[in-house]
């Protein structure tokens, strides 16, 4: 009786239990028998027979009574989870295009051209600097593929030229530059680097022999700076061998066609005329030394400087072993009214074997008209028996001498004292019978003109 009077009491009290719950979380006010709190989706505590709170996982065994607020719910939606705010719904497409706008802007921007020229100019100003040059002319190369009138490029690829020593390469890189950019003149500092290019290529030219490169690269430096006093002078030079090149041309091949002819008072005209003078002066301002020889319609002919009674210059018409007298020749000299030719054989660039000579100088008698030797030389010495032929109004006589290296072979002394006889052997006109030269002259050396101190 009194278990059941407890029982009953029991149920009559959770049966009075209030109807609503506080949700220990957010204070919402929660129906009785909800196991979830419908504003912030708290669990809500659940009570067992005794009006005891249960665990949240408390398990009733089968067939025990449940209380309402721990019975499974019938068809109660579960709580909402919270969603994504809208800002932030919004704000992140916007975020995303922007990004996407900026992106492509900047792409768009390093795409443009200006900025690339810049770009490679700074690069390529860069590579000058640390004298890379291969890596400067890629760079300033690209600047010009962007734009071809752009001047400071080619300037920039010109000096990686320079760098490397290859001042053609500079001097056309720059000079196309200027062209490109349609510029009406070349600035200073333009004209001051292609003088520079100029002057070093023109130098290499003219060591090298190369005049007309010379005188193309002289010339632009005269263009870009007529106050230039190096090329200006180089110029004036290469003008006047262009003159004497042209002058002695015309004079050889008069010569060779009159030595060819053999009009030997037309060569000695010529020798003694001004235009022989101007040539040979013109020799001497160039420095040419010794000689010059001109290929000729009709052979090679020699100037030969020497020293002799006949002149400071004479000719050779002959044989030639490249540049060397070598084989049969004529040579020629003409001074002051005395005639010199010689007709003979010569090797190792000097009269060697057997020479016939014709002459007429000052010295001789008065009754001589002109001279005829003839014999062996050795190096332009005479050597052995030689022929002294004087030709006279009523004919010829001669004596035959004897000499060794250029010195006479003396007989005896003549009867007065004065001089030596150096020939019994007579022959044609007059009735002396022994040649005879003064005393002193037996130590001069007697040969060819040019090639002994006495002729």
């Amino acid at each position: 009786m009194t278990a059941g009077v407890i029982i009953l009491k029991e149920k009559v009290r959770v049966m009075n239990r209030t109807e609503t719950k506080i949700c220990p979380r957010c204070g919402n006010q929660v129906a009785d028998g909800a196991k979830f709190c419908v504003r912030c989706g708290a669990l809500m505590p659940q009570w067992n027979q005794q009006g005891q709170r249960a665990p949240q996982n408390q398990q009733f065994p089968q067939g025990q009574w449940i209380p309402q607020d721990q019975r499974a719910p019938q068809n109660q939606q579960s709580p909402k989870k919270k969603g994504v705010p809208l800002a932030v719904k919004i704000l992140v497409p916007v975020l995303l295009l922007l990004l996407l706008i900026c992106g492509g802007a900047f792409l768009l921007y390093n795409h443009q051209p200006k900025v690339r020229i810049k770009k490679y100019m700074d690069l390529g100003q860069k590579y000058l600097s640390e004298m890379n040059y291969d890596e400067a002319l890629l760079a300033f190369g690209k600047v010009i593929e962007l734009d071809p009138k752009q001047i400071d490029a080619y300037e920039g690829m010109a000096d990686a030229y320079e760098g490397r020593q290859d001042y053609e390469k500079a001097a056309e890189t720059l000079e196309r530059g200027i062209e490109a950019a349609g510029a009406d003149e070349v600035s200073r500092s333009q004209a001051k680097k292609l003088t520079l290019w100029y002057g070093k290529m023109a130098g290499e030219a003219a060591a090298n022999g190369d005049d007309a490169a010379a005188l193309r690269y002289y010339s632009r430096i005269l263009e870009l700076d007529s106050g230039n006093a190096e090329a200006a002078a180089w110029v004036e030079q290469y003008q006047r061998k262009e003159t004497f090149s042209e002058k002695s041309g015309t004079l050889s091949q008069e010569m060779g066609e009159m030595l060819n002819r053999e009009d030997y008072e037309a060569i000695y005209s010529l020798i003694e005329s001004d235009r022989f003078a101007e040539v040979i002066e013109m020799m001497d301002q160039f420095g040419i030394s010794d000689r010059m020889i001109f290929d000729t319609a009709n052979g090679k002919v020699g100037i030969y400087k020497v020293n002799s009674r006949y002149g400071p210059y004479m000719l050779y018409y002959g044989s030639y072993s490249g540049e060397v007298r070598e084989g049969s020749g004529v040579w020629i000299g003409s001074s002051g009214g005395s005639y010199y030719c010689a007709v003979g054989q010569w090797g190792s660039d000097k009269p060697n074997g057997h020479q016939a000579i014709r002459e007429w100088n000052p010295d001789l008698n008065e009754r001589v008209i002109k001279r005829e030797i003839s014999g062996n030389t050795v190096n332009g010495l005479w050597n052995g028996s030689v022929d002294w032929g004087f030709i006279e109004s009523e004919g010829k006589k001669g004596y035959i001498t004897e000499f060794t290296n250029g010195k006479w072979n003396v007989l005896r002394l003549d009867s007065d004292g004065d001089s030596w006889i150096v020939s019994d052997s007579h022959y044609g006109l007059g009735n002396s019978d022994h040649m005879v030269i003064d005393v002193g002259e037996e130590n001069e050396i007697r040969g060819i003109a040019g090639f002994s101190e006495k002729d």
